[in-house]
């Protein structure tokens, strides 16, 4: 999944990116990425998707004040995308008339409400694209299967 910005976030993030040399954060990015999934995985056995739902929403809440990208908004990035691909995998496997008997959201919406989510942390920070995405393609990379390793455990 590429992030996309919104046009006019882009457009900004091009000009600061063009004036500023982004330097690497001082943290692990793989670090964080794989306790977040492994965070995320526990919730879910504890207390099932809609407590990684709320879980995320938690999260984010306790990191929007952040005025630069900071690593527990990133912690928050990592569990929103690998919470919803999980969560949408398995609502794909539940036919549409039980996951509205069952209150249990359309796959498709999870996934969209993550994305936006994502593309409006980053925009609102002024992240470049490049940055945006080279994060995604770690996410692709690492997200699911630190998850899969600490369902595992």
């Amino acid at each position: 999944m590429e992030f996309r910005l919104p046009a006019a976030a882009a457009g900004a993030a091009l000009v600061l990116a063009c004036g500023i040399a982004h330097a690497d954060p001082a943290w692990d990015r793989e670090a964080n990425v794989r306790a977040a999934a492994a965070h995320m995985a526990a919730v879910h056995k504890e207390k099932g998707f809609f407590g990684g739902f709320d879980e995320v929403a938690r999260c984010y809440a306790a990191a929007a004040p952040a005025k630069a990208y900071t690593q527990a908004l990133e912690f928050c990035m990592a569990e929103d995308y690998v919470g919803a691909h999980v969560a949408a995998s398995t609502y794909r496997e539940v036919s549409a008339e039980t996951r509205a008997r069952t209150a249990s959201p359309d796959p498709e919406a999870v996934l969209k409400g993550m994305a936006a989510r994502i593309e409006n942390a980053f925009g609102s920070l002024w992240v470049p694209a490049q940055d945006a995405n080279a994060f995604a393609a770690l996410l692709k990379r690492d997200g699911l299967n630190a998850y899969k390793e600490a369902r595992l455990r």
